[in-house]
């Protein structure tokens, strides 16, 4: 009896290690309304924060901002005649540094594309568990 449970556990366990983890789920992107200006105040006040202000400089630029200069090329690219309105996106992040929300104030084809890219962006752990860091893009 023990034998057949030990092997139907070793059975249980094989499967539990061959299955994938649950994918994680995508970030919200909201345009706009209340739930842009709450994550735009949070961002402002981490801007006052200096724990915060330190990360952003140390940290959180060098390793962001390669990641948001190749959005910026893909989705505004180069200066042109058309015109293009600014707009300024919020990336929330979780406690591991994961994009756990993007809030953008204006839903612009420029702004559509970067906040669908925005939401992929992986920052080193910040500082602070609901860390926000605005972007202010002029095109």
């Amino acid at each position: 009896m023990f034998a057949l449970l030990f092997a139907a556990a070793l059975t249980l366990s094989a499967a539990q290690d061959d299955e994938e983890p649950a994918a994680r789920p995508r970030p919200p992107i909201v345009y706009g309304g209340a739930g842009y200006q709450a994550a735009f105040d949070r961002a402002q006040r981490y801007e006052r924060d200096n724990r915060a202000n330190e990360y952003r400089e140390r940290v959180f630029g060098p390793a962001v901002n390669p990641q948001i200069t190749a959005i910026f090329r893909t989705c505004v690219g180069p200066p042109t005649s058309a015109p293009r309105a600014a707009f300024v996106a919020v990336v929330s992040f979780d406690a591991e540094g994961a994009a756990d929300g993007v809030y953008v104030d204006v839903r612009t084809p420029q702004s559509q594309c970067m906040a669908e890219r925005l939401v992929d962006l992986r920052a080193p752990r910040p500082p602070v568990r609901d860390f926000a860091e605005e972007i202010r893009i002029q095109p």
